[in-house]
């Protein structure tokens, strides 16, 4: 699974500006586009300067399509199917990922924001599509602290001009929460159901692997790994009884990739197959 931004800063090095509140690659697809699952770990602002970009949030069953001048705005913990077979090779693209506590300074307190998609698609303003290309040149000048946020504020502030892109940065806001508590439930909530592994949650967490299992046992008394497994395995349970939705779909609902692997597990715990289970109710 492709890593937003890290995998990418990593094969876009010379392409990319990393400074303490963010990072900026210019980013192009290479010639022979594959599908692709990503997944978002920061805030992240996709200006399309060229081609056309194309993706699928997880659990969803529309497919995004974002021209250029588009600005695609995701929420950290964003799972993704991303550059389809058959995309434009010619794609080009500006990334800016933003660290969550900076983007909770620009915009302080939030105001309760409604649930929302994780992704928007936003078509800004000529002012907000400057202020993206001359980012990555003024990052790399060196500038004094107060000078590189104060670019990045004007940058973020104008962004939220668009009423959806501000719902989903107050939202964002609001679910890291003030406390390593609020920050682990927020993420267990949201992605527990999801294909998303105990190392991917830490790090949507913004902790290391042993920190986010330390702080996970005194938050739910029990390891991330068997929390995720019980969790999973009972709303599959009560999908299998309550509805006839195919037994690959509803793995595939709870976070199992492989059907069969979703079978021996829900067998252990229940100690009968989905099928059968549903027979006999």
């Amino acid at each position: 699974m492709l890593r937003v931004p890290e995998d990418l800063e990593a094969q876009f090095g010379e392409h990319t500006v990393r400074v303490p509140e963010a990072c900026v690659i210019d980013y192009q697809a290479v010639d022979t586009v594959v599908a692709t699952p990503a997944l978002v770990t920061r805030p992240t602002f996709v200006l399309v300067r060229a081609g056309t970009k194309q993706l699928q949030p997880h659990g969803g069953r529309q497919v995004l399509t974002a021209a250029a001048g588009s600005v695609v705005a995701m929420r950290s913990g964003t799972h993704m199917m991303s550059e389809f077979d058959g995309q434009d090779a010619g794609y080009r693209s500006l990334i800016v990922s933003v660290d969550r506590g900076f983007l909770g300074v620009v915009v302080g307190v939030s105001p309760a924001a409604a649930k929302g998609p994780r992704v928007v698609v936003s078509t800004p303003s000529m002012h907000v599509r400057c202020l993206f290309e001359a980012l990555p040149a003024a990052l790399a000048n060196g500038l004094a602290d107060i000078e590189r946020q104060f670019k990045l504020r004007e940058l973020l502030v104008a962004m939220i001009g668009d009423p959806a892109v501000r719902q989903l940065v107050f939202r964002e806001v609001a679910d890291w929460g003030t406390t390593t508590e609020d920050r682990i439930v927020s993420v267990m909530t949201t992605h527990g159901l999801t294909a998303l592994q105990v190392p991917d949650l830490a790090e949507l967490c913004a902790m290391s692997l042993s920190s986010f299992k330390r702080h996970f046992q005194s938050v739910y008394g029990t390891t991330p790994g068997k929390w995720l497994t019980k969790i999973r395995l009972d709303h599959a349970r009560a999908m299998v009884v309550g509805g006839d939705v195919a037994v690959s779909e509803i793995g595939r609902a709870c976070g199992y990739r492989d059907a069969s692997a979703f079978i021996r597990a829900f067998r252990r715990r229940f100690g009968a197959t989905p099928q059968s289970l549903r027979q006999c109710g």
